[in-house]
């Protein structure tokens, strides 16, 4: 299988080959040269732009070649790469940072400056542009939000815990003296009845 090297390009147009079209894949002629279907389609008359030999348009043939496996940056070389404006490269940092600041170990403080960070960013921006960020801030919000109200769920179910804990003890205490004091009383009765029958 033939594998086409990132780098390589048409011979006339000098741009990338590209898998997004058939039309920008490599297509060979007769003498063995190799350029885009688009440039070969403009040639007139049909001859080879390298070494001059004619051909007919019917012997225009696409190779069929590999794709070269995606980069450390998950890129696939070949295929035309998307160009962002300044504002949609910060828009796509921000986006990184805080992604990367809400996970369960970074500390507070750091994910804090990131939201900060965000909200200044987008506060000199138009309300209904960036929206994917925007969404982002608020699912951050919303997450920060749920997980503040469990933790003081959690805390007031463990303080009614140590309440009822407390209470029950305290109760338990409490109905130990009264039948203490039942049994004292009712040992006293009996002593006394045991007296005055004598």
């Amino acid at each position: 299988m033939l594998i086409v090297h990132p780098l390589s390009r048409c011979d006339v147009c000098l741009d990338e080959y590209s898998f997004a079209t058939p039309q920008h894949t490599p297509h060979a002629i007769p003498c063995g040269h190799v350029f885009c279907k688009p440039c070969l389609g403009r040639l007139s008359p049909l001859m080879c732009p390298l070494c001059r030999k004619s051909f007919r348009g019917t012997e225009i043939g696409r190779l069929i070649v590999d794709r070269v496996s995606p980069d450390e940056n998950g890129l696939i070389p070949g295929t035309p790469r998307m160009r962002f404006s300044q504002t949609e490269m910060e828009e796509i940092e921000l986006l990184q940072r805080l992604a990367l600041a809400s996970g369960e170990d970074t500390p507070e403080a750091e994910l804090s400056e990131v939201i900060v960070e965000a909200e200044l960013w987008l506060e000199s921006r138009n309300p209904s542009t960036n929206r994917v960020l925007r969404r982002a801030l608020t699912s951050l919000r919303r997450s920060k939000r749920k997980e503040a109200e469990l933790v003081n769920q959690k805390r007031a179910y463990s303080n009614l815990k140590s309440s009822y804990r407390s209470l029950r003890h305290r109760s338990e205490h409490e109905s130990d003296m009264a039948k203490a004091v039942e049994e004292n009383l009712l040992a006293e009765l009996q002593n006394n009845e045991s007296q005055n029958r004598a």
